[in-house]
């Protein structure tokens, strides 16, 4: 059965800003926003849906639709992050509270529609896919 991210979670994901760190080094953000809907996952009802927007230092960025079963929220939410296209290794996810989410919410947030972000074409696709299969497999 697909369960909903708990309240505790939509709190951080609702509006949520996080800095995203490799070995030691700030490298970027990663913002997220909700979207209630329909899906393939609970035809009758709605789910929730994940938008994570990934804005790195280097002028790179993208986002991220993640839903049921969830591929991306479940390491975000303690604090890891695999990027779809890197050998440098996964980001730390260090979620922002207080004014300093608010600040990066501002700077790096989803202000526009989600179409109008940067989608990384079909191998994000296959990334994602390949995550939830490893998820599935025990693998993550």
């Amino acid at each position: 059965m697909v369960t909903d991210p708990d309240e505790e979670s939509l709190a951080i994901l609702d509006r949520g800003a996080a800095e995203l760190w490799r070995n030691g080094l700030l490298v970027g953000h990663l913002t997220s926003a909700l979207e209630r809907g329909w899906g393939l996952a609970r035809p009758l009802g709605t789910q929730t849906f994940v938008w994570f927007l990934v804005t790195l230092v280097d002028g790179g960025r993208y986002i991220i639709e993640d839903y049921p079963p969830y591929a991306t929220l479940p390491d975000a939410l303690i604090g890891r992050l695999e990027p779809e296209q890197s050998s440098d290794g996964d980001f730390e996810v260090r979620w922002l509270t207080g004014e300093a989410r608010a600040r990066a919410w501002t700077d790096y947030g989803i202000h526009e529609s989600f179409g109008s972000y940067r989608f990384e074409g079909s191998h994000v696709q296959e990334w994602w896919w390949s995550r939830l299969l490893d998820r599935l497999k025990g693998r993550s």
